[in-house]
């Protein structure tokens, strides 16, 4: 096979985390970052259109310098550019969302899954009882909070 030949394969887009959990020591009114790399895996130059939020609109999404992310993003083959994930709950509740990142990799968007745990008032933060492990997946009083990557596996 030719270097152009592989120099022609796709783009792939790989994140750092599937899933962030911020805990459930969030004051309401406070926020809190978490860091996601996106990384292009493949071959040829990745571009990101764009990413969307389904869910509580506690969380958003940033640049590394915490600014709006302005799209597209163009990734070199190899390059990653990273995001900040922050949760900034204006009330007392379990929070979660689901942001879909849209680009031109033909596997098509990938998604990365929040989950906040429980805000609480300053005077007296909430916290969660984990009450057991299934599967994978973290059980607490209340729900499932988050499963595999959630607990730090990176995707590569």
């Amino acid at each position: 096979m030719s270097a152009e030949a592989v120099a022609d394969g796709p783009p792939r887009l790989a994140l750092s985390h599937r899933a962030v959990g911020f805990g459930p020591a969030v004051a309401s009114g406070g926020d809190r970052t978490l860091e996601v790399a996106l990384r292009n895996a493949g071959l040829s130059t990745l571009t990101v259109q764009g990413i969307d939020r389904t869910g509580d609109s506690e969380f958003g999404v940033l640049s590394a310098a915490g600014a709006a992310l302005a799209f597209p993003i163009a990734l070199a083959p190899g390059a990653e550019v990273l995001v900040r994930v922050r949760f900034q709950p204006p009330s007392i509740g379990e929070k979660h969302a689901t942001f879909t990142i849209r680009s031109d990799d033909p596997t098509g968007a990938a998604k990365l899954y929040a989950t906040g745990g429980r805000a609480g008032s300053a005077g007296g933060l909430s916290t969660l009882a984990i009450v057991g492990i299934v599967a994978g997946a973290v059980v607490v009083a209340g729900g499932l909070v988050a499963a595999g990557y959630a607990l730090g596996k990176r995707d590569t």
